[in-house]
């Protein structure tokens, strides 16, 4: 809600010499307080709160095979039980910090030119400033589709549930096209 009265619409001159609109949170302190909730809702607490719930996911399958009483505990069930778990805590371990790596440097500018907004800058500081925004907003892009690629990478689990359902599709789709070939053969 502080967004729609907090930040303003300014005309700013762009490397061309052309008046560009930029919206953006008005100068001093909303703007300092704006990059930092910025950090905390965008990198930390996301973070935080994968850690909280996959730990306590982890936590509550371990206490349901403790109490399913239709289980037969063997020693091989167990390591079983085990492996996957640590894969679960691996999987969640990686996505979290690909998550702070990338998005703290798009939160670190933020705070960066928020605190040196009144700064005089040269063109050639605001081209270097401009570069590493856009290299630190493309990078915090990453975090959201990432997830996959971590998990097939990290978890051998899920990469044999993937196989198994490609090798199901790939299967049900040359069935069908020969099903569809003998339609046409009669």
């Amino acid at each position: 809600m502080p967004i729609i009265f907090y930040f303003e619409i300014a005309n700013v001159i762009d490397q061309f010499g052309q008046m560009t609109p930029i919206c953006n949170a008005r100068k001093g302190m909303y703007r300092s307080f704006h990059a930092s909730w910025h950090m905390a809702v965008h990198s930390l607490c996301p973070c935080f709160l994968m850690l909280v719930f996959g730990i306590l996911t982890v936590k509550n399958i371990r206490q349901n095979r403790r109490i399913s009483p239709l289980l037969i505990r063997i020693n091989r069930h167990i390591e079983r039980h085990r492996r996957t778990d640590r894969q679960i805590l691996r999987m969640l371990a990686v996505q979290v910090l690909v998550i702070i790596i990338s998005t703290t440097p798009s939160c670190i500018v933020r705070l960066y030119s928020s605190f040196t907004e009144s700064i005089i800058k040269d063109a050639y500081r605001i081209a270097q400033e401009n570069l590493g925004t856009q290299i630190a907003n493309s990078l915090s892009f990453f975090a959201y589709s990432s997830s996959f690629y971590l998990y097939t990478l990290t978890g051998s689990l899920f990469r044999k549930e993937l196989i198994k359902t490609i090798t199901h599709c790939l299967n049900y789709r040359q069935r069908r096209n020969q099903i569809s070939l003998v339609g046409i053969n009669q």
